[in-house]
């Protein structure tokens, strides 16, 4: 955005937080701010992001504890307003400057104090201290880069066994100075290469339950000679050029975002002069640009349609909506030499003469995610304004006129962030698919019964082991719609919680004639006084409206009933995106007691056996 745009929506902003309107504030400066606009206007969007989150109480808040060696002030204020716009609130601790060590080993410290969500070791290469010593030996090396690993890893081990916090770690990043120039990179002593052993240690020592924030390709991206201000370090101790901070900021909160599950899902793409050059209507399959043989925009293309497969590969879906004749637009990918991407690579295909607003509103349908699981990438700006006019939920990066720069505008968007990666994360985008077979078969049947009962579904269950953790604190933390308390547990919480005596974790898999989904639910009960209280239910919204609910109760039924329970108690906390599960309870027969505002209770009688009727086996052996 201009500068004389951006202005008008500072000022605009400010002045909707004085007449009491926080939201439309929010609004007026989400579509202008970006990660690399100058740092005057980064603490100018601080400033406005205080404001707003000051005004919103009912944002959701996180708790992030820093512990650095470094002034990082500037940067948590950049880091509040930017996470802001991922809809999170922050409540940030900033240790004591240079104070790490003490708050991790003291038990009265304000890092214990503020019982944080996430703890953020924001240290540097500085921190490493290594000392280099011209030809020594690789032993001697190892030995260092070793102890330095160690030392980091067991301060965030003590923190997540006091704490069971998500601990965030960063990387240490290269300097632009060298003492041996490019020998540094054959050197096996050397500064450079201690730091990149280092880097590899530190990612294959982390504990379970903490990430790695990487600072490394943060000033890489940047560009080293940028990123070190010495005058800067010297006056002030900042870690880093204050130019940087937008971009970091930025990038930490699309991370802290995925850390409570709000990456996207899918990236919704057009046709004509977005996965291609031209339009297949009038130049015809042969007269489209793609692939290496149609120059270099025709290799961009075909590269871009790569960086697509591999995304869809990683588990992110991939749909087409493309004002197109349906047959016409499909002859490139059965016909054309070059193209990379296929029909089956597409979890929905939209072509047709609609509004796009509502042909992405139908895929969402179709796939059962919601509209802000969604990238819409579409070369037209008339397009892309409309979607953001009508859907602001949806992300709909503002792509270049050269193709050339497609790849890295979607990769800078930072919406496909993540802190985990597990299997059924690998098969998400078949996943996907499958699922809209599924609703194409939905959509011609007259019998809901019998369409559940062709499904042919199968499931199984047990209690959570060290297996399973990974995934069901991935459903715990990602999952928003099924979720009845949205309670959150940390990988640490839920490793504590699947040992204890009073306690229960249980997790849910379910496969049909159509494919297998993978571990879809998680189940927490917790044991009090001879009655079981369900603490948190949540399951994937890939399995809507299958019975898989009511499965999963009579589960609930069964291990309560085996811990000598006489009563189970169901809870329901409304939030803006838990609505569809508000009247679980009441059709699986519970009684409603202590309702207020902010939670619902209800009881069952497990002397009742519920009636309640599914179409799934259970393969549980």
């Amino acid at each position: 955005m201009e500068a004389d745009k951006i202005d008008s929506a500072i000022r605009f902003s400010l002045a909707m937080i004085r007449a009491g309107d926080p939201s439309g504030a929010l609004a007026m400066i989400r579509g202008g701010a970006t990660p690399n606009d100058p740092i005057a206007r980064q603490m100018q969007y601080s400033k406005i992001g205080r404001a707003i989150g000051e005004a919103l109480p009912e944002l959701p808040a996180l708790r992030v504890a820093f512990l650095a060696s470094s002034t990082i002030d500037h940067l948590v204020d950049c880091l509040r307003f930017w996470l802001l716009l991922e809809g999170i609130r922050l409540e940030p601790y900033i240790a004591p400057f240079n104070t790490w060590r003490q708050e991790v080993t003291n038990p009265t410290s304000g890092l214990y104090a503020c019982r944080p969500d996430i703890v953020w070791f924001f240290l540097t290469a500085r921190d490493l201290h290594f000392e280099t010593i011209p030809d020594a030996n690789v032993v001697n090396s190892d030995g260092i880069v070793s102890s330095k690993v160690q030392e980091i890893v067991s301060f965030a081990g003590m923190v997540m066994s006091a704490l069971s916090s998500y601990v965030v770690i960063n990387n240490a990043e290269a300097s632009s100075n060298r003492l041996f120039g490019n020998f540094e990179g054959t050197a096996t002593w050397s500064f450079t290469t201690l730091l990149r052993r280092y880097n590899l240690q530190l990612a294959a020592s982390l504990p379970s339950g903490a990430t790695i924030f990487d600072l490394d390709y943060q000033a890489s991206r940047f560009g080293l000679n940028r990123w070190e201000e010495p005058r800067l370090w010297y006056h002030s101790k900042h870690p880093f050029s204050l130019e940087a901070h937008g971009p970091v900021a930025f990038s930490g909160a699309k991370l802290l975002s995925a850390f409570r599950g709000q990456a996207r899902k899918c990236v919704v793409l057009d046709l004509d002069n977005t996965l291609w050059g031209g339009v297949v209507g009038d130049d015809g399959v042969d007269g489209i640009c793609i692939g290496t043989d149609s120059g270099s925009a025709g290799e961009a293309f075909a590269d871009f349609q790569m960086y697509l497969k591999k995304l869809s590969r990683r588990g992110i879906a991939l749909a087409v909506c493309s004002k197109n004749d349906p047959e016409l637009a499909k002859e490139p990918f059965r016909k054309r030499h070059g193209m990379v991407l296929k029909l089956d690579d597409f979890a929905v295909f939209r072509a047709n003469w609609e509004n796009k607003a509502d042909n992405l509103r139908s895929i969402a349908q179709e796939m059962n995610i919601g509209l802000n699981s969604l990238v819409f990438v579409d070369d037209n700006p008339a397009e892309r304004a409309l979607v953001r006019a009508e859907i602001p939920e949806i992300a709909v990066p503002e792509m270049p006129l050269d193709p050339a720069e497609y790849i890295s505008t979607l990769a800078g968007g930072g919406w496909f962030e993540t802190v985990s990666f597990s299997a059924e994360d690998r098969n998400r985008s078949r996943t996907y698919q499958e699922n809209a077979a599924r609703q194409a078969v939905l959509s011609q049947v007259t019998d809901l019964d019998a369409y559940l009962c062709d499904l042919s579904m199968h499931a199984t269950w047990g209690a959570v082991d060290s297996g399973k953790l990974g995934r069901v604190t991935q459903l715990v933390n990602k999952t928003n719609q099924f979720h009845l308390t949205t309670t959150r547990y940390s990988e640490p919480e839920m490793s504590e919680l699947m040992v204890a005596e009073d306690a229960w974790c249980g997790w849910f898999s379910l496969s049909d004639r159509f494919g297998d989904n993978g571990v879809i639910a998680v189940v927490v009960l917790r044991f009090l006084d001879g009655a079981a209280l369900v603490d948190t239910w949540a399951m994937s919204c890939r399995v809507f409206s299958r019975g898989m609910e009511d499965f999963i109760f009579l589960k609930i039924w069964e291990v309560a009933k085996a811990h000598g329970c006489s009563g189970l108690v169901g809870i329901f906390r409304p939030t803006p995106k838990n609505g569809v599960v508000a009247a679980l309870y009441d059709r699986l027969g519970g009684h409603p007691f202590c309702v207020s505002e902010t939670e619902k209770r209800w009881q069952f009688d497990l002397a009742d056996t519920p009636r309640l009727t599914h179409f799934i086996a259970d393969n549980t052996k």
